[in-house]
């Protein structure tokens, strides 16, 4: 493992339960796009903690990749909800 990932996991590891937190806070505000948003996050960055380690011991990750595709949809999918709400927002505060 290079100094780089270890910086990576450690970064990764110290978000996961921020993000987290972050999107039970936005279940509990009834802002779901936001804790879809920070929930799809979250997992997204404790399933590279996960690749990591398992990479680090010489398996190939490869066939595990396709958990990673849903996440980044879900993640994608809530931000564009987030934009597109706050757009709308801003649209009939101007008029």
């Amino acid at each position: 493992m290079t100094y780089w990932e270890i910086a990576r996991l450690a970064c990764y590891v110290l978000s996961a339960p921020a993000l987290l937190y972050l999107a039970l806070h936005n279940v509990r505000a009834r802002l779901y796009s936001y804790a879809v948003f920070y929930g799809s996050l979250a997992l997204l960055f404790s399933w590279y903690v996960l690749e990591i380690s398992i990479g680090s011991t010489g398996v190939n990750t490869r066939e595990y990749r396709v958990f990673g595709s849903p996440m980044v949809f879900a993640m994608t999918t809530a931000l564009m909800l987030i934009v597109a709400g706050l757009w709308r927002a801003e649209r009939r505060r101007h008029g």
